[in-house]
């Protein structure tokens, strides 16, 4: 219920968009629905950047938790979590 940081579309189609909230939620919505698809949960604190691979598969989200996750945008998994502390 908070506001978004950021937004990006899908590779090639931009029939997809991602978000990152300040509820430190990503989630991917249909444009064409307007509606939410699938909601990616596993920062502590409001994520300031995501950004799609190349094919749409996977995205990274940088949070203020001071951690990066790469996830796998089907499955809704974290594939990779790196540090800054």
């Amino acid at each position: 219920n908070k506001g978004v940081h950021r937004i990006r579309l899908f590779p090639k189609t931009g029939h997809l968009l991602l978000s990152g909230g300040l509820d430190g939620k990503c989630k991917v919505w249909s444009i064409a629905e307007r509606q939410v698809m699938r909601t990616y949960e596993g920062h502590s604190a409001a994520v300031r950047d995501v950004q799609f691979n190349h094919d749409g598969t996977k995205f990274v989200s940088a949070s203020f938790d001071r951690f990066l996750r790469l996830w796998d945008t089907e499955s809704g998994k974290v594939l990779q979590t790196f540090a800054n502390k």
